[in-house]
């Protein structure tokens, strides 16, 4: 059973009730609850005990001990003369039926003698801690007068008391919990944002793909009855696209293509201007994979050279693929969030990155890749479909006109 305080109570009404309760049982003669309760336990055992005595008492002399007694003493003495005595046989088998019962009635008599005296002392011993009792009773109720029901409203007290102490251990508890287990609001944000996007292309990809089949099923329905001109003419109309798609083509890998080469003119010219701040941008995205690490990048070629984990310095060739690719990936975004901060923001392209990343670091990656995005544009171009379908964001692909 729970017991809720309420919203009227306080820690001053429970001190008070704790208070008055201990001051009810010192004037009842107890230091504590606990003492009181064992008293009223030994009384009730005592009263228990009194009781059995009793019930064997009856048991053993249904009439009394003194009925007993009488019906021993009513027993005829041995006859004085030998006349109308009984045979030899039959006197003998008589005493000894008379030996047997006198011999139960002994130790009847006995036990009961016995009962009779612990029943007494017990009786003794109860009414000397009854009268006890009953004068800390009284001094207690003398004491507690001003409560209409003092046992009822110590132990709504105490549950209160007990229900408030659990409560609060619990909160304390869920507190600690909850501020050790609490994750980053805005990572989890970013990768909820991630997921529904990834999810709602999944889904365009499918209408996609299912309106392709119905297309498909049409084309080859109609080309199985099609004559040879119109098939001809067909392929010429498909030639004529893909032309088309492939100038869209060149026309993009030109601008890639330039887009790249303003990328390298900016980093040439910011490179002795910006290592410091690219390093303080870079720090909380280096935190992401490796906690309290540390990125040095040589200042004339704004290269990473070493990686510096638990105080440990790594150089930057002998760390493994994967992380080298990392790093390169970090410091790239790392010089785009300074750009975009300048004022002067420019995207970063991505052809086949994080190829050597593992699910655990990749899943990270995403979630960094996503939260940059929303300062300036992140391009990802990969034929890795499968591996980078949970990246999120706006998904564009090639495919030939039909």
């Amino acid at each position: 059973m729970l017991v809720q305080p309420g919203s009227g109570s306080s820690s001053d009404t429970v001190s008070r009730a704790e208070t008055a309760l201990s001051e009810a049982l010192e004037a009842a003669g107890f230091s504590d609850r606990a003492s009181l309760d064992e008293a009223v336990q030994s009384r009730v055992e005592a009263e228990d005990r009194a009781r059995n005595a009793s019930v064997n008492l009856k048991v053993a002399a249904p009439d009394g001990i003194e009925t007993l007694q009488a019906w021993i003493a009513a027993i005829p003495e041995p006859a004085e003369s030998d006349e109308d005595l009984p045979a030899v046989g039959e006197a003998e088998a008589a005493e000894a039926k008379a030996i047997e019962a006198l011999s139960d009635v002994n130790v009847g008599l006995e036990k009961a003698r016995t009962e009779k005296d612990f029943a007494h002392r017990e009786v003794t011993r109860v009414s000397a801690e009854l009268s006890a009792a009953s004068e800390r009773h009284a001094r207690a109720t003398r004491n507690l007068e001003g409560i209409s029901d003092p046992e009822k409203e110590a132990e709504t007290l105490e549950g209160e008391l007990a229900g408030i102490r659990d409560d609060l251990k619990k909160a304390i508890n869920d507190r600690v919990a909850l501020e050790a287990d609490a994750p980053d609001a805005a990572a989890l944000k970013i990768t909820r944002d991630r997921a529904k996007t990834a999810i709602e292309n999944a889904r365009i990809r499918v209408e996609d793909i299912r309106v392709r089949l119905a297309e498909l099923d049409t084309r080859i329905r109609a080309t199985a009855s099609d004559a040879v001109e119109e098939e001809l003419a067909d392929v010429e109309e498909k030639r004529d696209q893909a032309r088309s798609t492939l100038t869209s083509i060149e026309t993009e890998v030109a601008v890639l293509g330039k887009l790249l080469d303003a990328l390298d003119a900016a980093r040439e010219e910011a490179r002795e201007r910006y290592v410091e701040p690219v390093l303080i941008e870079l720090r909380p995205l280096i935190d992401l994979l490796w906690p309290e690490a540390e990125l040095q990048i040589d200042a004339e070629t704004v290269m990473p050279t070493k990686l510096v984990r638990r105080g440990t310095e790594e150089d930057f060739d002998v760390l493994s693929g994967g992380t080298r690719e990392q790093i390169a990936l970090l410091v790239r975004l790392a010089f785009a969030q300074m750009l975009a901060k300048d004022g002067r923001p420019a995207p970063v392209i991505l052809d086949d990155a994080i190829v050597y990343t593992d699910d655990e670091r990749i899943e990270t990656m995403f979630d960094t890749l996503s939260r940059q995005a929303l300062d300036f544009q992140v391009i990802v171009f990969s034929c890795r479909q499968r591996a980078f379908r949970d990246l999120g964001g706006i998904q564009l692909s090639i495919e030939p006109a039909i």
